[in-house]
């Protein structure tokens, strides 16, 4: 889609998500371990199997309607092996595997839909995501008018184990894991780090 293709111009949104991967397994297997230990005091069932095949509804759920085509074959396809592969095994590690991976992926489309999208074309169904944030996306195009794929990318990298959390559990039991997001720091290199973003 050439217009896809347009937007991502001068971003490498490939090798931002293979970076993120390594930047991100930490925060994602902590928020993993916080829900488990919620559902074992609840005395619910784990359930490996039936969590990782909810995981492609859930995440798919976050996303804005014109994204069920991904506007990241390449991406989306390394996302569909990883879920797979943990389907087919389905365990604590795979399943947070599977979970950081869409995560990832759930930011990355994110981060294009808010870089070339204002946010006063937002409505609120879009993505609880994005409604959770609204406020923030509004601050950082009043700031920044001429916002940057790199800015976006900055932002919703600060928070994939948030994003992972309500992929796991819904947005209502999962928005305690989304933090508040510091739109200087976002503007300030275009990287926040993973522990900083509540600064």
């Amino acid at each position: 889609n050439d217009e896809f293709e347009a937007n991502m111009a001068g971003f490498d949104y490939i090798q931002a998500f293979a970076l993120c991967v390594k930047e991100s397994k930490d925060a994602v297997d902590s928020v993993v371990i916080d829900i488990l230990r919620n559902k074992q005091r609840k005395g619910e069932l784990i359930s490996w199997d039936s969590w990782t095949l909810g995981l492609e509804a859930s995440l798919t759920a976050l996303l804005p309607r014109e994204y069920a085509t991904s506007p990241f074959p390449a991406i989306f396809g390394e996302l569909v092996y990883i879920l797979g592969d943990a389907e087919e095994d389905a365990n604590q590690a795979n399943f947070c595997r599977a979970l950081q991976a869409g995560a990832i992926y759930v930011a990355v489309c994110l981060s294009l839909f808010t870089a070339t999208h204002s946010p006063k074309a937002y409505e609120s169904r879009l993505s609880p995501i994005l409604s959770h944030y609204s406020h923030t996306t509004k601050k950082l195009w009043q700031v920044e008018p001429n916002v940057q794929k790199k800015h976006t990318f900055a932002m919703m990298k600060s928070i994939v184990d948030g994003i992972a959390g309500v992929i796991a559990v819904g947005y209502h039991d999962g928005k305690q894991y989304l933090k508040p997001v510091s739109v200087p720091q976002i503007l300030d290199d275009g990287t926040v780090s993973e522990g900083s973003a509540s600064s």
